[in-house]
């Protein structure tokens, strides 16, 4: 069975109108409704019937949601023992985080966060809007500010800070959308960063950084890359801070891999300053 569809079906379950489906899953309606089509096909047999008011499961879309829901437990229990035996003895750890996080914090920290065994394979994933543990789609989760509705739990590890930042000697202005559109940092960044100039829009995290390094511009990123890559930044009385939580399932033995994950993570994300003043590169 693709798991990945079963994560798209569980998402229709729970919230009926496909773009509320889509949002929760950081992808277009079509992409669900295609999902969810290729499901069906896979099943032989019609899960939803389409209304104006979203989609309503079919008597046998309800016997497939109560029977992932009932096997749950003994399914992860299968795929753990497949995922942590073997000729190699080698485990894979599903880490699910925001994408600033994957992109530009987590490559250089990579063996940190596997230790020193060298036995821990990770899979590092970005779409966090919707991470449902029972069906592999995270072991160990990295959130701003929330716990989420997830079925884990785990620990503060920090504090984190948006701001704006401006490229040198640039007057372009950058507006990071997609994901953050809507949210609270995006409604913060809407009242703060400067109007009345050019606005180029950007998808993501990595857009941005990319648009910044070639073309200039100014806007609004984790403090950290501010940082790191010696951009200004403008307006230091005004940012937002958001917690750091790490999360795990529940889990009972301390030299599981992912519990290994879990603390690593902690830890190093506890030895990082993500709210340091952003200081100026100096320039001959």
């Amino acid at each position: 069975m693709d798991w990945d569809l079963v994560r798209f079906f569980r998402a229709v379950t729970t919230r009926p109108q496909l773009g509320l489906a889509a949002d929760a899953l950081g992808v277009s309606p079509a992409t669900v409704s295609r999902k969810v089509a290729e499901f069906e096909r896979q099943l032989g047999r019609e899960l939803f019937t389409r209304e104006r008011g979203g989609y309503k499961l079919t008597e046998f879309g309800e016997q497939v949601s109560e029977q992932l829901e009932s096997s749950a437990s003994s399914l992860e229990d299968s795929l753990l023992r497949l995922r942590f035996t073997g000729e190699k003895r080698r485990a894979l750890v599903r880490v699910n985080t925001i994408e600033s996080l994957a992109t530009f914090w987590m490559p250089p920290r990579l063996k940190e966060m596997q230790g020193t065994d060298g036995n821990i394979d990770l899979d590092i994933r970005t779409d966090f809007e919707l991470i449902d543990p029972r069906y592999g789609d995270a072991d160990v989760a990295v959130r701003m500010g929330t716990r989420g509705i997830e079925p884990l739990i785990g620990r503060p590890a920090g504090r984190f800070a948006f701001a704006i930042f401006k490229a040198p000697g640039t007057e372009q202005t950058i507006r990071y959308v997609g994901r953050m559109a809507g949210t609270p940092v995006g409604r913060w960044a809407d009242a703060n960063l400067p109007t009345g100039k050019p606005v180029l829009q950007c998808d993501s995290v990595a857009a941005a950084v990319n648009i910044m390094e070639s073309q200039g511009g100014e806007t609004v990123l984790p403090a950290f890359i501010g940082r790191e890559k010696g951009w200004e930044l403008l307006m230091p009385e005004r940012h937002v801070v958001s917690d750091i939580m790490v999360l795990r399932k529940r889990i009972g033995k301390t030299q599981d891999p992912r519990t290994k994950v879990y603390d690593n993570l902690l830890k190093l994300l506890r030895d990082y300053d993500f709210c340091a003043p952003v200081k100026p590169s100096k320039k001959s």
